[in-house]
């Protein structure tokens, strides 16, 4: 089983390609949301680099929010793009759930956080296993931080936070007994995807099927 994974969600282009379940390429490049210019630079690079034609995926998996809204829909229409040429099936993949596989092997409750400002957060609460193993407490949601450190309070287990907004509420979540984690960790790393890719392969489904998870309308949208 061969499954490449594009991420476009933030201002960091990443691309990976795995076999088996395991990580044979993966690359990434900020480039302060220059998707467009850079995006197939970064995906010849990687095909170059993995020995695999683009043919030959079985799958592609690809990040679908929540994060930048241009970033997403770039995203989106390459991999469908790709889908719909080669007739393959696509795996969408929360950021959310992707930041919590950059922890698969901790063991706790896993919160990844992104700034939605107004101290609100996109966000969502996984419980971790150490074996890579994970089950949903709290969906994917737009969430106030002190909504979800309500929420929190009820579990009496170690809280690993992570995202950028882990690190604009340190303070606070540390506070509350929390424990935030390296910023290296902090960010999106298409290596993750892949390997939540391959651990829901039962969640591809045809192009048609794969949308954009905002969790809340652009400005375009809104107006």
């Amino acid at each position: 089983m061969k499954i490449l994974a594009l991420d476009t969600s933030t201002s960091v282009i990443g691309i990976a390609a795995g076999e088996d379940g395991k990580v044979i390429c993966s690359q990434t490049l900020d480039r302060e949301l220059r998707h467009s210019k850079r995006l197939l630079t970064i995906l010849t690079q990687v095909l170059e680099n993995s020995g695999i034609a683009l043919a030959d995926f079985d799958k592609f998996a690809v990040n679908v929010g929540p994060g930048s809204f241009t970033g997403i829909r770039i995203g989106l229409a390459t991999v469908k793009g790709l889908a719909q040429a080669l007739n393959k099936k696509v795996i969408p993949v929360s950021s959310l759930d992707s930041l919590c596989y950059n922890l698969q092997y901790v063991k706790g409750l896993i919160v990844p956080m992104f700034d939605a400002r107004r101290e609100m957060v996109f966000s969502k609460v996984m419980r971790a296993d150490g074996k890579g193993n994970f089950e949903e407490l709290l969906e994917d949601k737009l969430i106030s931080f002190d909504e979800l450190i309500k929420f929190l309070s009820s579990y009496d287990e170690d809280k690993y936070f992570l995202g950028n907004a882990a690190h604009l509420f340190n303070s606070q979540i540390t506070e509350n007994g929390g424990i935030v984690v390296s910023k290296h960790l902090s960010y999106l790393n298409p290596a993750s995807s892949l390997a939540y890719a391959f651990n829901n392969l039962d969640k591809a489904r045809d192009l048609r099927e794969v949308s954009a998870m905002y969790l809340k309308n652009s400005y375009a949208e809104k107006n």
